[in-house]
C-alpha cells in the first residue's frame, strides 16, 4: 500500500491513481460523500488528461536519463593508460576484497563500437 499511494518523480503521480483514477481513501482521511454515478463520471473525465500527463512525464524522465548516459560515456585516446575489469572474478568469485582491477595498461589501438587493443 505504501508504495501504491507514494507519488514517483518519474509520473509525478501515485501508482494507485493511474490505475484507479482517484487517490487512495485510508480509514483515517475524512471525505464527503459523492454518490456513485457523481465519482464514476468524474473518474471518466480525469483519468485519460491524469494518464496522459504521467506519460509526459515518464517521457521527460527517460530523456534525462539518456541525457545522463551520454554524458557519462568516456572515449579514450591511443597511449592513455587505463585499468581492464577482470569480469571472469566478478561472476563466481567471492573474495571481495581482492582486486577486480588489472592493469594498468596502455591503449594501442581505437576499434569499432567503442572497442579497445591494449597492450601489456
Amino acid at each position: 500500500m505504501a508504495y501504491r499511494i507514494t507519488k514517483h518523480s518519474a509520473t509525478g503521480v501515485t501508482p494507485f491513481l493511474l490505475t484507479y483514477g482517484r487517490e487512495a481513501v485510508l480509514p483515517i482521511d475524512e471525505t464527503k460523500p459523492l454518490t456513485i454515478h457523481e465519482r464514476m463520471m468524474s473518474i471518466v473525465k480525469e483519468i485519460s488528461h491524469i494518464r496522459e500527463e504521467a506519460r509526459l512525464m515518464i517521457q521527460k524522465a527517460q530523456d534525462r536519463m539518456t541525457q545522463q548516459t551520454l554524458r557519462k560515456e568516456r572515449r579514450f585516446i591511443i597511449g592513455e593508460e587505463v585499468l581492464c575489469r577482470d569480469s571472469a572474478k566478478e561472476s563466481w568469485y567471492s573474495r571481495k576484497l581482492e582486486p577486480k582491477w588489472k592493469g594498468p595498461y596502455q591503449i594501442v589501438a581505437v576499434l569499432l563500437n567503442g572497442s579497445y587493443k591494449i597492450a601489456d
